[in-house]
């Protein structure tokens, strides 16, 4: 191992010039990496953030078997009360109820599927 080991230190600053032009790519290389990563990590946390403000939010309450089957009538009857019990917990920091439906939007020409959201917002 040792012998290896000063050979290949030894090759290595035979041409030093070309070890720095290496070292110099790696380390560039290593940066950009470093950079773009944080970069990366970053705009997936907006997006998250953004879409879940926008939409659904952190947590989602949903009638048993909504999933399955996700029609209006599965919907809570006495939304109002539960979210005042929601409200009254202590780590509950915002709650807004809100409603999802799926419609077909017409015109003259052409026939759109749209998605409809109700919000409640407080007052």
């Amino acid at each position: 191992m040792n012998l290896t080991f000063r050979l290949a230190w030894r090759n290595i600053w035979r041409q030093p010039r070309r070890t720095g032009l290496t070292l110099a790519a790696i380390a560039f290389a290593a940066t950009v990496l470093i950079f773009m990563i944080t970069i990366q990590q970053g705009s997936y946390q907006m997006l998250i953030n953004n879409n879940l403000r926008l939409l659904t939010g952190h947590f989602q309450i949903q009638q048993t078997g909504y999933l399955e089957k996700p029609k209006i009538r599965n919907a809570f009857n006495h939304a109002q009360q539960l979210v005042e019990q929601l409200r009254s917990l202590n780590h509950v920091q915002h709650i807004t109820p809100r409603s999802y439906g799926f419609s077909l939007l017409a015109s003259a020409k052409r026939t759109y599927g749209v998605q409809i959201i109700g919000v409640d917002t407080p007052i």
